[in-house]
């Protein structure tokens, strides 16, 4: 599953890389992988967050990123949610996901699609192997 960075957040980077303006809430390496209702879409800010069920926001780890054209980075661990303790987003398939700057809060860095939604439902473990999860500037 593949996501781009929201608009926002390009629009931040380049101000940090062009005129050296600070990123809000932002430390490099600190990234924490969200699912949400809908599909983020291209700038990144559609889709409710879940909630209940044991559901919460995991940690996650980018390696290098690519040397192709657009460069690409993939999730270098295991992105672990645990296991439902009650149906996610009403048992309804749950087709995108967010990358944030911090356990809690709003502020996106990447938003995607799932390859596949799914629905997950009480007693379901949701985890994305090394390298599932993909983010690139375009």
């Amino acid at each position: 599953m593949a996501g781009t960075f929201t608009t926002a957040f390009s629009q931040d980077l380049v101000d940090y890389l062009c005129s050296g303006t600070t990123i809000t809430g932002f430390t490099a390496g600190t990234m924490y992988m969200g699912l949400v209702n809908a599909d983020p879409g291209a700038g990144g800010t559609s889709g409710t967050e879940l909630t209940g069920g044991s559901y919460a926001r995991v940690s996650i780890t980018f390696g290098a990123a690519s040397a192709a054209d657009p460069s690409v980075a993939t999730n270098s661990a295991l992105v672990d949610f645990g296991t439902a303790t009650d149906d996610w987003n009403g048992g309804t398939a749950i087709p995108g996901f967010v990358i944030f700057t911090a356990a809690t809060g709003t502020n996106r860095i990447a938003a995607g699609t799932l390859t596949t939604a799914k629905a997950v439902t009480n007693g379901d473990s949701v985890s994305f192997a090394v390298g599932a999860v993909a983010v690139s500037l375009t």
